[in-house]
Parts: C-alpha cells; sequence; structure tokens
C-alpha cells in the first residue's frame, strides 16, 4: 500500500508533462502537440486522484485503529497543513513567476479566486476535510459491519452517484464552493467514496482481498468504458455530457481496481529504490509542477518531438524532484515545513502526505 500511494503521486508527473503537448487546457503549452500523447493524461486522469484517495483513507482508518481521534486529527493537521501553507506561500508563488516569464502573463484559468492561492496543492484541504469527518464519525464507523460488495456493484453505484454529485454540484456551485472555492466540498462529494472505499477495505478483510485480486472483467469494463469515453463525440448536449460522466465514473473505479491488483502483484516486497520514492513522494509531488513549467519554457524553440520532449522532462523533473527532497531531508526544519514530519518522527516507515504505515 505505501508503494501504491507512491505510485499514485507520482502519476502526477507523467500527467501533467503530457498536457503541454496537447491541446487539452492546462498552465502552459509548448510549440508542437501530439494526439497521441493525449491518451496518456485522459487514462491517468481516471484513476491517479481515486486510487490516491482510497489509500489515503485506508492508512485513515489503519490509524484510527491505534490512536483516538483528536490525536490523529492533530496530526493529519500537521502531516497535511503544513506542506500546503508552505507551498502556497513559495512554491506557487515560484510557479505563477515561471509562468509570467514564460508567456508575458499567468494564463492560468483561475475560476476560482483560490486556485490562484492552491494551484496544484487543492487536494490537500480536501484531504484534510475528510480526515475530519471520519474522525468525528469514527465511533460510528468501527461499529458497523463492513460488507464485502462485488466491485461490479460499486462501479454501478460510483455511476449514479458521479451524475447525482454533477447535478447537485451545478445546481448549488456557490454553496458546495465557498469563500471563492478555498472550501471544496464539491471535490469531497466526487472523490469521497474512494476514500470511504479505503476505509471499508481496511475494516473488512474480504473487501481488501477482493480489491487486490486481478479481474479480467473489470479490465475489460475500466477499458472499454475508457475507450468509449475519449472516442464518442460530444456535442455539449445533457446526454453526451451525463453520458461521458458516468463512463468516466465506470471506468474510475474499475481500473483503480485493475491497477491495485497489479501493484499487490509486482510491487507487495520490500525494495530500497521503492522506499526512497514513498518518503520523498510529498516533495516531488509539490514541486513537480513549477520544474514541469519551467522545462517546458526552456524547450521553446528546441524544436523537439513532442513523444521524445514529454519523456526528456519526466525523466528530468523526478530526478530534480527527488533531489530537492534530498536537500530537505538535511534540515530538520524544511523536512518539517514541506513534509509536515517532526525531526522525532524521521524513523517512522513513511513520510509526510497520507499516513505512515507504522506510527
Amino acid at each position: 500500500m505505501d508503494a501504491a500511494r507512491a505510485m499514485f503521486m507520482l502519476f502526477g508527473i507523467p500527467f501533467h508533462a503530457a498536457l503541454p503537448f496537447t491541446v487539452l487546457p492546462w498552465v502552459i503549452h509548448a510549440d508542437r502537440h501530439s494526439d497521441a500523447l493525449e491518451i496518456v493524461p485522459l487514462t491517468l486522469s481516471e484513476f491517479r486522484l481515486p486510487g490516491f484517495f482510497l489509500i489515503a483513507g485506508f492508512f485513515a482508518a489503519l490509524l484510527l485503529e491505534r490512536r483516538a481521534p483528536r490525536e490523529w486529527m492533530a496530526n493529519r493537521v500537521q502531516r497535511l497543513g503544513l506542506p500546503l501553507l508552505a507551498g502556497m506561500v513559495t512554491i506557487v508563488p515560484l510557479q505563477d513567476y515561471l509562468l509570467t516569464q514564460a508567456t508575458g502573463g499567468n494564463p492560468l484559468d483561475r475560476g476560482d479566486w483560490s486556485q490562484g492561492l492552491l494551484s496544484h496543492l487543492w487536494f490537500l484541504p480536501v484531504l484534510l476535510y475528510m480526515c475530519a469527518i471520519l474522525a468525528v464519525c469514527w465511533p460510528i464507523v468501527r461499529r458497523i459491519k463492513v460488507p464485502d460488495v462485488p466491485v461490479v456493484w460499486l462501479v454501478a453505484g460510483y455511476a449514479v452517484w458521479t451524475l447525482g454529485t454533477i447535478f447537485a454540484v451545478n445546481n448549488a456551485y456557490t454553496i458546495l464552493r465557498p469563500l471563492g472555492g478555498l472550501i471544496d466540498f464539491a471535490a469531497v462529494l466526487i472523490y469521497g467514496p474512494f476514500f470511504a472505499w479505503g476505509v471499508a477495505v481496511r475494516r473488512n478483510p474480504l473487501a481488501f482481498a477482493r480489491l487486490l485480486r486481478p479481474s479480467l472483467l473489470m479490465a475489460i469494463i475500466g477499458l472499454l468504458a475508457l475507450s468509449l469515453s475519449i472516442a464518442l463525440p460530444n456535442d455539449g448536449s445533457h446526454f453526451d455530457v451525463a453520458r461521458g460522466y458516468a463512463l468516466d465514473a465506470i471506468s474510475s473505479v474499475a481500473l483503480v481496481q485493475v491497477v491495485m491488483a497489479a501493484a499487490a502483484r509486482f510491487l507487495d516486497r520490500e525494495s530500497p529504490l521503492v522506499r526512497k520514492l514513498v518518503d520523498a513522494s510529498l516533495t516531488i509531488y509539490l514541486v513537480h509542477h513549477p520544474i514541469i513549467i519551467g522545462l517546458v519554457a526552456l524547450s521553446a524553440g528546441m524544436a523537439l518531438s513532442p513523444f521524445p520532449a514529454w519523456a526528456a522532462i519526466c525523466v528530468l523533473t523526478l530526478g530534480l524532484s527527488y533531489g530537492i527532497h534530498s536537500l530537505l531531508r538535511r534540515s530538520p526544519l524544511l523536512l518539517y515545513l514541506f513534509n509536515g514530519v517532526k525531526p522525532k518522527d524521521r524513523r517512522e516507515r513513511a513520510e509526510g502526505i497520507v499516513a505512515p504505515a507504522q506510527s
């Protein structure tokens, strides 16, 4: 689970590095585009964040079995809140400066003003909201007998939930995203079911085993729904929009199960390299965004083909991000600010974002 958590966070690098080479909306674009590279972000977006929130829920339940809710929530505020604040006052302003230098102005479509404060760090407060809700409800949750629900039922249920959520968001946008979106309950509604799924599989060993069991049916459902979502035309009609959301929801649940089963098959072993990436995963996610922006800006005018340029940016971003983490580890204060890890906690197996596996 530690390795899978790092994997989902590291998927942010190929996801964001591919966007500049497509016509998909993002903060900066390269000189050349590739239709083939669009498959990378369109595919990763289906399971990257859902899988992350699932594992966050798993570790949340694991630690709440060992700690009092108030103590655990105080730890979550430290582990999530400090990196959020540190990123808002350092990383996001640096990113905005790079965008201004590269484009002559910041092209980021802010939408809500809070996007200018949070950027790619938006998931940290959303995760804090989920943790707070679970901490309040934990006395009830721990007494509930969690059923072992077939994943195909979850696929259908989440499709219905998604359509209802989109309807609610469209009709109560300002209520669900108050303070200009700084508080984002809409994201809680979208990703909360995956967080709850993670809690459920921790509470029921049979459900956990089902999650990690390879399933040809889920692979077929997930890939078919993803293919249809990408291939079918969308003219903006209510039917086409609803169909697109439903297909995305179906592929999200199915592909999360497929990827988790693959992780259990190939990552369930001790590896010094994997352990280093797990420890560095939060720092890598925090800093990869501005690094990609800077590398795309530097590549302007080099006449590089999109695919080699994307691959090079992925490798360079991973190396530079890991190097920054190595520097942070040399300073207990910086590690505390950007990973939420107190000096005395450095012996813990997993640093930072979701929860330590041993604590």
